[in-house]
């Protein structure tokens, strides 16, 4: 019986922890895209290798959701990531556009469950409002040469967001962060 109570204690306890854990939502533009003519170009060689280092980043982290939008760019900077953690891309479609894909994507983060690690790959025009969407602060948009950004949001359980900033792959080149 003591045995007993000490192992229900013991998951307890270990459930507490879990709750606590705050959802940790990571934020990257698409890679480097295909120079072409096409509407949904892939990524450029340039851009694998970037989609390398964002599998590489996640290689040692948990990771409960990979959230990308249908582009086929969005879906190949994600791809490894996904596979090495054994997961399917949750593909949220950009049709219908701003305010109704920020909508889908929230949606789609708040369907896994709380503690968890998520990684949503979405565009330059996007991941700001995706941010404010989940309660984060503001931040510009992207410029149209940035890729390296990787925006970090801790979303604790009754606490406020925090929004850290950090990068991934090769820096951008100077004067990307300055748009037209």
């Amino acid at each position: 019986m003591i045995v007993l109570s000490a192992l229900l204690l013991a998951q307890l306890a270990q459930s507490a922890q879990v709750a606590y854990e705050p959802t940790t939502v990571v934020l990257v533009r698409h890679a480097e895209k295909l120079a072409n003519e096409s509407k949904d170009p892939g990524v450029s060689a340039q851009g694998a290798k970037r989609a390398e280092a964002l599998a590489k980043y996640f290689a040692e982290k948990k990771l409960g959701a990979v959230i990308v939008s249908d582009t086929k760019r969005a879906e190949e900077t994600a791809d490894l990531t996904a596979k090495d953690h054994g997961l399917k891309l949750t593909v949220v479609p950009v049709a219908g556009g701003g305010e109704e894909h920020i909508k889908s994507v929230v949606g789609a983060i708040r369907e896994v469950p709380p503690g968890s690690t998520i990684l949503v790959v979405g565009h330059s025009n996007t991941l700001a409002p995706i941010i404010e969407a989940l309660g984060g602060p503001h931040v510009r948009a992207l410029c149209e040469g940035q890729f390296a950004p990787m925006y970090v949001l801790q979303l604790p359980e009754g606490g406020p967001p925090k929004l850290s900033t950090k990068s991934y792959g090769e820096p951008d080149p100077p004067g990307a962060d300055k748009c037209e």
